[in-house]
Order: C-alpha cells, then sequence, then structure tokens
C-alpha cells in the first residue's frame, strides 16, 4: 500500500521522498559567541523578547536585544540588532524608541527576528556579508539546500 503524497516545491511526492528532501535541508545553527552565550526567545505576559541566554548562570537571560547599535557592544549584538531592525522594517512591525528592548506581540514574529539574527550572526562569523536578497529569504522562512552558499 502507497502512502498518501506530500507537497514538494509545489508538486505532489510520496512521503518518503517528502521526508528525504527536508533531512537534505540546511538549518542555520544556533550561533555561540566566544564564551557559548547564544540567543533564544523570552516571553512573559504574552510578550516575546530576543536575548542573549548564558549557560553559566542556568540558562537565564542576560542582554536583551535592544534598538541600539553602539560601539561599546561587541560586533556579534550590533549584527543581530541590525538584523531584527531590517526585520521589523521588512514585517511593518513598529521599531522601538532608540534604546528600548524589541518586544513582539506574536510568537511567529519573534521567531522570524531570531531566525534572521541568527542568519546574520552565523555569516557574520564566517566573515561574508548576507545579501539582501537572501535576508529577506531567512526572514520569510527559508531553508537553505546543504551547501548553499549565498
Amino acid at each position: 500500500m502507497e502512502r498518501p503524497p506530500g507537497v514538494l516545491g509545489g508538486r505532489l511526492v510520496s512521503m518518503s521522498k517528502a521526508k528525504t528532501a527536508k533531512k537534505q535541508m540546511q538549518r542555520i545553527p544556533r550561533v555561540k559567541d566566544e564564551e557559548g552565550n547564544y540567543l533564544d526567545i523570552e516571553g512573559r505576559n504574552y510578550v516575546w523578547r530576543i536575548g542573549w541566554v548564558i549557560p553559566e548562570l542556568g540558562g537565564e537571560f542576560g542582554y536583551i536585544l535592544a534598538n541600539k547599535v553602539s560601539q561599546k557592544t561587541d560586533d556579534l549584538t550590533n549584527a543581530a540588532i541590525q538584523a531584527v531592525c531590517d526585520y521589523c522594517k521588512r514585517k511593518g512591525i513598529e521599531l522601538p524608541h532608540k534604546g528600548e528592548e524589541f518586544q513582539f506581540d506574536s510568537v511567529t514574529h519573534a521567531k522570524g527576528a531570531l531566525r534572521a539574527a541568527n542568519a546574520a550572526l552565523y555569516y557574520h562569523q564566517k566573515n561574508k556579508p548576507l545579501p539582501e536578497w537572501a535576508k529577506i529569504a531567512f526572514a520569510n522562512g527559508f531553508q537553505a539546500p546543504k551547501g548553499w552558499v549565498p
């Protein structure tokens, strides 16, 4: 008995082919800084924020991303802030005032901003600038195939 068909790239295929293709997709890995900190989402009172998680403190949040790029913060944080700003502009989300934290009303927007920030950090660590079309694609949920390079 054949399995029900799945959808892959706009065409119907068997579920086994769809699963194989999904396994071949490259996910942007969670980017860690030199101290092992990484970006994640924190949700409180129906408001989601993006911040650096510090494993040494038992997974507590440290710096929450805010709308300010400065020379005092490190390059990774500045790249993440710029990516979140770009994501908000593309999605029509109102940017907070300078110095205020990014706050999202839906977990979908928070995950999209986190995905855009991780993509920017991933390519920032490889010293490759992320093209504008790639920023838009990652913000909209694009999953890169294995071996894909922008």
